[in-house]
């Protein structure tokens, strides 16, 4: 399997496509056609360094509303300096922020945390997803990834690097091209960052990196919110072939002797280089809104089988495979509704969500398919 990229739910497709492009630095994408979807839905994308992120606007008021809900929860979790389950919808990318559109644009509901959980978490306007980025830099120094800083430009020198000093009074540090500490050439940029600089509390995680080598493209993982964790890892393995991997996170979510939940976690490598982690809430009340969100999913997902592309199915992770044939048998064998239809470049493709997880969705694109009919591209709805 090679990662095409990833398609989202959006209520606003240009205005999720434009904040990539103008804080994550991506460009435009205008071809859609590797990604299913309804005819007639208004699609934008983005493209960097191999990876494309796709914002497909379905017709769906329950959708719109859940995306208004995640941005209004996730507003509110970044103006307490705390965490929502919903931020666990999301992929780890290297990018390099842009500091100076940011700064422009006043910014705030953002956090930069020093720590093994990333470099900044965001929400994507009009969608259900949240986004991590690491420094773009710090893809050069995979084996012990190096500090990571942003990338300042300057106007009268050289650009700078800006680098995070975690100490008993934390510090942004500029830096020149030859490595010396310099004063910043924009001191602004430098209060700015620190008031989006704190930690994300995560209680019970046991140190541990989230990338042990090397990627070749941006994308290093996937992550999900999941109801059950444990059998988000089983399906994952038995119909992808995700092997899992060592997770500094206990399973499942617990307590801790001060009285603070755990979220419980399962890592796995979904090919060889890409992770896709599962999390669980050890929040009772997190926990019941993610599990809704699944069940939302659960009560549309035999209708594709008939055709329905909801849009809550948009919000998924597209991958290239020899051949639909294996995972087709595999699904038929565990009665897991699924989507075989064409995409807009003539390619079979095949999407599924999984079963008890259901906002874990799943395309597949091929050029072969002999085990299922593929339903005309013409003949998808969002009817359902």
């Amino acid at each position: 399997m090679q990662p095409i990229g990833r398609s989202f739910y959006s209520s606003d497709p240009d205005a999720s496509a434009n904040f990539v492009r103008r804080y994550l630095n991506a460009y435009p994408e205008a071809n859609g056609d590797m990604f299913v979807s309804a005819p007639g839905s208004k699609t934008t994308g983005t493209y960097q360094s191999g990876w494309r992120c796709v914002f497909i606007q379905g017709h769906d008021a329950v959708m719109e509303s859940k995306a208004k809900e995640v941005g209004q929860t996730w507003n509110a979790a970044m103006t307490d300096q705390s965490w929502t389950a919903w931020g666990d919808f999301h992929d780890g990318t290297f990018f390099d922020f842009n500091i100076t559109n940011a700064m422009a644009d006043d910014v705030t509901n953002w956090v930069y945390d020093a720590g093994v959980a990333g470099f900044a978490r965001l929400h994507l306007p009009g969608t259900t997803y949240t986004h991590e980025a690491l420094d773009g830099e710090a893809k050069e120094k995979m084996s012990n990834m190096g500090e990571r800083g942003v990338a300042l430009k300057c106007q009268d020198r050289d650009d700078q690097r800006l680098v995070y000093n975690q100490s008993s009074q934390p510090v942004w540090r500029a830096y020149g091209g030859d490595g010396n500490l310099e004063e910043p050439c924009n001191p602004d940029a430098v209060a700015y960052l620190l008031e989006q600089s704190w930690p994300i509390d995560e209680p019970g995680r046991q140190g541990g990196p989230v990338i042990e080598w090397p990627v070749s493209i941006n994308l290093f993982k996937i992550t999900y919110a999941v109801a059950n964790a444990s059998t988000a890892l089983d399906f994952a393995k038995e119909v992808l072939g995700a092997t899992e991997r060592s997770c500094p996170f206990p399973y499942p979510p617990t307590v801790t002797e001060e009285g603070e939940t755990v979220n419980g976690a399962k890592w796995s490598y979904v090919t060889d280089k890409l992770q896709m982690h599962f999390v669980e809430s050890g929040d009772k009340a997190q926990h019941a809104h993610i599990a809704a969100f699944h069940n939302l999913g659960r009560s549309k997902a035999e209708d594709l089988r008939n055709g329905c592309v909801s849009a809550f199915f948009l919000n998924n992770m597209n991958f290239h495979v020899d051949t639909l044939d294996p995972f087709i048998d595999k699904l038929e064998e565990r009665q897991v509704p699924y989507l075989a239809t064409k995409n807009g470049n003539g390619d079979y493709a095949l999407i599924f969500a999984f079963p008890g997880n259901e906002a874990v969705v799943v395309q597949l694109s091929s050029q072969h398919l002999t085990k299922a009919a593929a339903r005309p591209q013409s003949q998808l709805h969002e009817n359902c």
